[in-house]
């Protein structure tokens, strides 16, 4: 994928004019260029992160998710999957956006447990249709 994107950039450069340039400017400038975008995609995730609270409700229809004044719904069909992994519940959408809750968002085990267990049968039933 970095291949890809670096020859993205190495003919991007080239048809920008940047052609006159001696084959090491323009390798060199690419692999800048390339650099540079490399960092960003590192970065944006870290920049785009909701540190605020997140109140994430399940219920027959899907999702909802509010932060401040922020609401996004989804429904369980765009739900891939609700596993648990190392105690951390990871709820990923088809989109590949994923919620990561850990153990203390839940007041008890057996709550944790039961949220789960509702979330992975919601989206059997949402993918099979049914829901």
């Amino acid at each position: 994928r970095h291949l890809g994107l670096f020859l993205f950039i190495a003919i991007l450069v080239y048809t920008l004019g940047w052609h006159q340039l001696s084959a090491e400017s323009s390798i060199g400038t690419a692999i800048t260029c390339w650099l540079l975008v490399v960092a960003l995609m590192v970065l944006y995730p870290q920049m785009m992160f909701k540190p605020q609270s997140r109140l994430l409700v399940m219920d027959a229809n899907g999702l909802e998710t509010t932060i401040g004044t922020r609401r996004a719904k989804r429904a369980w069909g765009d739900i891939r999957s609700v596993t648990d992994e190392g105690g951390y519940i990871i709820i990923t959408g088809t989109n590949s956006n994923t919620f990561v809750l850990p153990p203390r968002a839940f007041p008890s085990p057996a709550m944790r447990a039961s949220f789960l267990s509702f979330g992975q049968r919601s989206v059997a039933a949402g993918q099979c249709g049914v829901n």
